[in-house]
């Protein structure tokens, strides 16, 4: 037990030093979630739940351009009307083995029940990384975490707030310290031992993930983590009494934790919010500014004579003020105050500097005529280059972790298909399906069929002109662009033995034809010898 307790100082104090480390960065948090997202601004400071916090927020393009960036990420990279992950097989000699029919199906069918088992209501995996897709867009790092609850699969997004991280040498995030505040019941639901000192509060725990082979836990490790050999310790932890209340450890690092920017000595990620802060805050400035202007303009102070009124100037629309004699109020219009549209100039400038800080134009199609094929593939390209650097990031920090913890948890859990017999000698890999190779793909099937179409009146003059073609290979490069299941497609062996079936039956055709031109012959020969006899 004394080295439970000493784990557990262990692991706070590196929760509160890595907390510490990022104070400047909490800082930034802060800054940018008041102008962008100001539901998650709570870094710096406490909110009572529900509380209105849009009041720092004068103008709302960085929120509304934080929502496109949000929702046209989600659906470029995980679109949940496309199957935009697989499984396939790695080692020596992995190639040939996919090529077996048996072995296409079992993966795509694995594929499958992932996706379905990701889709449940109690999984929510859209949601979650829709909400992660948020935090990308607003602070640049987003932290989502994957278990098995039951034989339901749970995916949940946690706030950076709640979340510190540490790097391995490679600069892989291997390790999180979250904290979380469970009710009494909630905690007595977790931990079946919690006994709580306050009967009403709500208790602070720590949850530590980290290596088991870190040196210097070592020798403070549980002696059930360490016999069960499993990668990943996980520790919960009462922070009050600075006790273990439950140890355990995990196959696969639960957590994904993606960055969309890296900065040099920084573990968090940058964000487009950060990139356009200047411009978010001048825009708010700017609207505050025309406002007071367009106030004064509509509600201008008045110049009136003194001593010469009866009543109180009214303000309001059909309000009447008494004088005496021939004085009139007179309203003062500060100089510059009716050039508003020169501030709307230059307001509307750095709105769209906002907007295509977030990508927003690569995704909207502004209003314009109809566009040809080649154009949206134009456009299409362009945006995927735009994107490429950072959606490549995520596909092996969030989705490359994300898909191999899945797989992992349905396999364990029975849930999936026994492996055939012909793949468990090779490595199983769930491979994210990145849109910018999908892009590829479709381009490259287009062309292919485009270069055939543009040949196609040259083969009337030069039949020969497509036998440069092989018939096979544009056959896969069109079914590999087309997203097309694989099934539909023949194995080496079916194909070859198909075609020499087919070879038979036309030969056979053949030698019937010949058989019966040559009787037909005979017939007609005989026939004619015949009627030369008669003549004669």
């Amino acid at each position: 037990m004394a080295s439970h307790a000493k784990l557990a100082e262990e692991l706070i104090a590196r929760e509160e030093s890595l907390r510490g480390d990022r104070a400047p960065q909490e800082a930034l948090w802060q800054d940018v979630a008041n102008y962008v997202i100001p539901r998650k601004a709570t870094f710096t400071e406490e909110v009572t739940p529900g509380t209105e916090r849009n009041r720092t927020i004068l103008d709302s393009t960085a929120p509304r351009s934080l929502e496109l960036f949000a929702s046209f990420l989600h659906t470029l990279s995980n679109n949940p009307a496309v199957q935009w992950f697989k499984v396939e097989l790695e080692g020596d000699g992995a190639d040939e083995a996919m090529k077996q029919t048996i072995v296409q199906q079992w993966c795509e069918e694995v594929s499958k029940r992932m996706k379905r088992y990701m889709e449940a209501p109690r999984c929510n995996v859209y949601s979650t990384l829709h909400e992660g897709n948020l935090d990308l867009g607003a602070f640049g790092t987003d932290v989502e975490f994957t278990e098995m609850v039951g034989n339901d699969l749970r995916i949940r997004s946690f706030h950076l707030q709640d979340v510190v991280i540490d790097e391995d040498a490679y600069g892989v995030v291997d390790t999180v310290l979250r904290t979380a505040c469970y009710s009494q019941r909630q905690a007595q639901q977790l931990f079946p031992d919690y006994k709580p000192k306050k009967k009403g509060a709500k208790a602070k725990f720590l949850h530590a993930t980290f290596p088991t082979t870190d040196s210097e836990y070592a020798d403070l490790l549980p002696a059930r983590v360490r016999a069960a050999g499993q990668p990943y310790a996980s520790i919960w932890i009462d922070t009050e009494e600075k006790s273990v209340l439950r140890s355990s450890g995990f196959e696969e690092f639960p957590y994904s934790v993606s960055r969309w920017y890296r900065e040099r000595r920084n573990m968090y990620g940058c964000s487009p919010a950060m990139t356009v802060l200047p411009d978010v805050r001048m825009v708010n400035r700017m609207s505050d500014t025309i406002l007071r202007g367009a106030e004064k303009l509509v509600d201008p102070p008045m110049a009136i004579p003194e001593g010469g009124l009866v009543s109180p100037v009214r303000m309001f629309p059909g309000g009447l003020t008494f004088t005496e004699g021939n004085w009139d109020p007179k309203p003062l219009i500060p100089p510059g105050a009716s050039r508003i549209e020169v501030g709307d100039g230059l307001l509307k400038q750095r709105q769209d500097n906002i907007e295509r800080g977030f990508f927003v134009p690569l995704f909207a199609s502004p209003d314009s005529p109809v566009k040809t094929a080649t154009e949206v593939l134009q456009s299409r390209d362009e945006r995927n280059r735009a994107v490429a650097p950072m959606v490549t990031r995520l596909q092996t920090e969030r989705y490359g972790t994300l898909l191999l913890r899945v797989f992992g948890l349905l396999l364990r859990a029975g849930l999936l298909p026994p492996i055939p017999q012909e793949a468990q000698r090779y490595k199983v890999a769930v491979r994210y399906v990145s849109p910018l190779s999908a892009s590829q793909h479709e381009l490259e099937s287009l062309g292919t069929l485009r270069i055939i179409e543009a040949l196609l009146p040259w083969a009337q003059i030069a039949p020969g002109v497509l036998d440069i073609f092989d018939p096979d290979e544009v056959a896969k490069v069109v079914h590999a662009g087309s997203g097309a299941p694989s099934k539909i497609m023949r194995t080496k062996s079916a194909l070859e033995q198909f075609r020499k079936i087919k070879l038979e039956a036309q030969q056979r055709a053949e030698q019937n034809a010949n058989l019966l031109a040559s009787a037909d012959a005979q017939a007609k020969l005989v026939t004619a010898n015949a009627r030369a006899k008669a003549a004669a």
